[in-house]
């Protein structure tokens, strides 16, 4: 996760979200081993913006394969003319020397360049990003993912429709974002991933309503300790309510958390929401 952070920064940078005039970005990574900081690894995407546009088109998406050499990236990137509706299948070859993309059994791109890979690091597919309105005409859906390497090294997964909601659902369905999947190869490998993915129209946005339940829930995801009824959560209250060490010093902020002393140790209950700004008195 410490390599999407590096992206989202880049993202972040691209889109001048810092600026007055905010833009779109929507991205879904296909299969992802990389460290941006470094520049080291790589990832394969479908991409879009950033754009000043209302909302991402499905005529400006592209597909990206990315490698690093551990000094820089650099990126086979092309913008075919889709088709909704239908499966594609796209496949990188990532090598010591150079890098190839291919979409449907096509070639889109040769680069020669170096990699350096990073064997330990897991891959992530089927990863969502969106920013400033997050609003497409188009919905993109990973459904498998298969790695090999030429020293015999195999993984592969598969992903359900449920896995990878639209947006706004994607913020409203915590653990389903991306699939971590071990990819252990030798670093001198060749490495060649297939990934078959999906475009379709885009439903309206109104018609995901309600987003929450009565309890204030998402109503598309299901988790441990979800509440279900008024019982369950009678019962939760006193597990949310914070517990304190016998004579330690509390001091409720304005912004609601609490600081305890000594040492000035933060500590704030897993009930009440958190703030950077908040500070300690002694």
């Amino acid at each position: 996760m410490g390599k999407s952070l590096g992206r989202l920064g880049a993202f972040l940078a691209a889109a001048g979200l810092f600026s007055a005039a905010a833009q779109n970005i929507c991205t879904l990574t296909l299969v992802d081993q990389s460290n941006w900081y470094t520049s080291q690894g790589f990832y394969l995407e479908l991409a879009n913006g950033p754009y000043a546009a209302p909302s991402c088109q499905l005529a400006n998406l592209a597909i990206n394969l990315t490698v690093g050499d551990g000094t820089q990236t650099q990126s086979i990137s092309s913008t075919p003319v889709w088709t909704l509706n239908r499966n594609y299948t796209a496949t990188a070859i990532v090598t010591p020397t150079y890098f190839e993309l291919y979409l449907d059994g096509t070639l889109l791109g040769h680069m020669a360049a170096g990699f350096s890979p990073l064997p330990n690091q897991n891959l992530i597919a089927g990863l969502p990003t969106y920013m400033g309105t997050g609003v497409t005409n188009y919905l993109a859906t990973e459904s498998a993912l298969t790695a090999t390497s030429s020293s015999g090294v195999t993984a592969s997964a598969v992903f359900s429709s449920a896995a990878q909601p639209s947006i706004p659902l994607a913020l409203l369905t915590p653990g389903s974002l991306a699939q971590p999947t071990p990819f252990v190869f030798d670093p001198g490998d060749t490495l060649t991933f297939t990934v078959v993915f999906s475009l379709s129209a885009a439903p309206p946005q109104k018609n995901y309503a309600p987003y929450v339940d009565a309890y204030g829930q998402s109503i598309y995801s299901t988790y441990p300790g979800k509440v279900q009824t008024d019982t369950d959560l009678q019962t939760a209250v006193p597990k949310s309510r914070p517990r304190w060490p016998p004579g330690e010093r509390r001091a409720a902020t304005t912004r609601g958390a609490e600081c305890s002393t000594p040492a000035g140790r933060i500590q704030p209950p897993a009930s009440i929401t958190w703030s950077s700004t908040t500070a300690c008195g002694g």
